[in-house]
């Protein structure tokens, strides 16, 4: 079974696929979405986006006008449905998010 991660920023063009990456005993389970990404309008506004599924279990779209914005939900389970924690963690890094993610209900 391959197990795929996917991270890519609209605008910068930037793409992380892994297949078979050796996690040994570590199975991902179903990995899909969860993208977070930036989109640029064209009135100069910037919303920042990401959905995350795993195992079925998915966080819903969740758009936001502040990267802060974001990086605050995503260290909320109530927010994403108590869902793919790993890769929100995962989320929290790429995006550079200032502190630690600091998992809360």
């Amino acid at each position: 079974m391959k197990n795929r991660l996917s991270l890519a920023f609209v605008g910068t063009a930037v793409a992380i696929l892994c297949g078979g990456c050796g996690f040994g005993a570590l199975d991902l389970g179903k990995v899909s979405g969860g993208a977070p990404t930036t989109t640029t309008t064209t009135t100069n506004t910037k919303s920042f986006k990401y959905e995350y599924e795993y195992n079925a279990c998915n966080t819903g779209e969740h758009t936001f006008s502040s990267l802060d914005e974001l990086c605050s939900a995503l260290q909320s389970d109530s927010v994403n449905n108590d869902c793919a924690l790993s890769l929100r963690k995962e989320g929290f890094k790429a995006w550079s998010c200032s502190g630690s993610f600091n998992q809360r209900s």
